[in-house]
């Protein structure tokens, strides 16, 4: 069985458990099958056990990763997706794939190494989240997902800023990424489950992650020097998104010891837009850890150079020229690359791409037609942007809304916090929209 539009099956519940929140002394806050089930943020608990999980941890008698796997509500998301019901833990994709839409998450979920036993189910894969620790602020994060972005957070508290898609990114009552000291911190180091995934780590086939910056992380260096001196890291695929930022001699070592590395490299643009957008980093110390990355990786564990960009408006007019530092890239280094680009998160974010006005979506949607067509026609490189039109086109077809003020609010607060002005950094179309009357 494969997933296709005519079905309802997907292979990530089968042989996959995505823990992307951890809390001190609570250990697993959340669990999904995959990350993009938990897609929104309101829809942050798709399998409702997230209160089974905090019983549990205040009767001290927590849960492990096994024991979810197999619980209760896994068996019935797996059961409905074999009987063709669409079980609601999975309605990011549902909606995804209304009308002709084939490019949702599940279509796309890639089969585990081994051929799947439906009657002994193994849990081989972990999509963890690592911890907060960073070193940028980027502008289409949260404070959750950045302890950098506290100093704007202090700095907005301080001058009555309020950023509204940070109040309801994480957490009940969305005051986790407002009040900093409450705030749900990913705290796996002191906790008994993750002790569990490390004294099982020959069992791990597949281990994705985010952070924070993933590499900055502890538990994650930690998750690497346990497998190394298991002699289990030549079994392991790692698969991680990381901003590319610090790469060592000493770190790429560990790396090339895995059995395969899969790593999207987080970048949106080039130059002193990149600066822009991903704070405080210089484009030229970006370019020479991705270059140390190239230099020392074995290139046989490494299948394509993959790039990520998140659609926003500082990122929206700067695709051609990120596929062309890709493309030589590439190039150069006779590497295949790609270059994906993918929705904001959280959606209500005020420089999603899809609150510019009509009349420049439109330019855009001939301009990413056009990307698409050019950059896929070379055997050396991939760019897919399919999510972003699909989510253009569907904007189209809706009443035109005014988001100018809210989203100039939001770039304005920014700029306070960090002495910037966006007329000295970002495309000259979003400068002309911003000032426009």
């Amino acid at each position: 069985m494969k997933p296709l539009p005519n079905n309802t099956f997907c292979y990530y519940p089968f042989y996959q458990l995505a823990l992307k929140y951890w809390k001190k002394g609570t250990g697993i806050v959340e669990a999904a099958p995959c990350c993009n089930s938990q897609r929104p943020f309101n829809n942050y608990d798709p399998l409702n056990i997230k209160h089974v999980l905090k019983e549990n941890a205040l009767k001290n008698n927590h849960l492990f990763p096994k024991d979810i796997f197999h619980g209760k509500e896994l068996n019935e998301l797996r059961e409905s997706m074999l009987n063709g019901k669409k079980h609601p833990a999975c309605n990011v994709c549902w909606k995804m794939e209304k009308g002709n839409n084939k490019n949702s998450y599940r279509l796309h979920s890639s089969r585990p190494s081994e051929k799947i036993d439906f009657n002994n189910l193994k849990l081989t894969t972990f999509d963890l989240g690592f911890e907060e620790t960073c070193n940028l602020r980027c502008r289409m994060c949260t404070p959750g997902n950045s302890n950098q972005l506290r100093l704007d957070l202090k700095y907005f508290k301080k001058n009555n800023y309020t950023i509204d898609s940070w109040l309801d990114a994480h957490g009940d009552s969305g005051q986790h990424q407002v009040n900093s000291e409450n705030m749900v911190k990913n705290s796996l180091s002191d906790s008994k489950q993750w002790k569990s995934i490390l004294d099982n780590i020959t069992d791990i086939k597949v281990i994705k992650a985010t952070g924070g910056e993933t590499l900055l992380t502890k538990s994650f260096n930690q998750f690497l020097d346990v497998a190394i001196e298991k002699n289990c890291a030549k079994n392991i695929v790692l698969e991680f998104h990381t901003n590319a930022t610090v790469f060592t001699s000493k770190l790429m070592k560990k790396l090339n010891h895995f059995n395969k590395i899969n790593i999207a490299f987080s970048i949106d643009s080039v130059g002193k837009r990149y600066e822009y957008i991903r704070y405080p980093m210089k484009w030229e110390l970006l370019e020479k850890s991705v270059k140390k990355f190239i230099q020392m990786v074995d290139k046989s564990k490494v299948h394509m150079l993959s790039f990520n960009s998140v659609g926003s408006v500082f990122s929206a007019f700067n695709y051609r020229e990120l596929c062309e530092w890709i493309y030589q890239l590439g190039l150069q280094n006779k590497i295949r690359v790609s270059l994906w680009v993918d929705q904001i998160i959280p959606e209500n974010k005020s420089i999603n791409i899809t609150y510019l006005p009509h009349s420049l979506l439109k330019e855009l949607l001939i301009e990413y037609e056009y990307l698409t067509n050019q950059y896929n026609s070379y055997d050396n490189m991939i760019f897919n942007c399919e999510n972003i039109i699909n989510m253009i086109t569907n904007t189209l077809l809706k009443k035109e809304d005014n988001f100018k003020d809210k989203m100039l609010y939001e770039i304005k607060a920014f700029d306070s916090s960090r002495n910037q002005d966006y007329h000295n950094f970002v495309h000259p179309k979003l400068i002309e929209f911003l000032d426009g009357k």
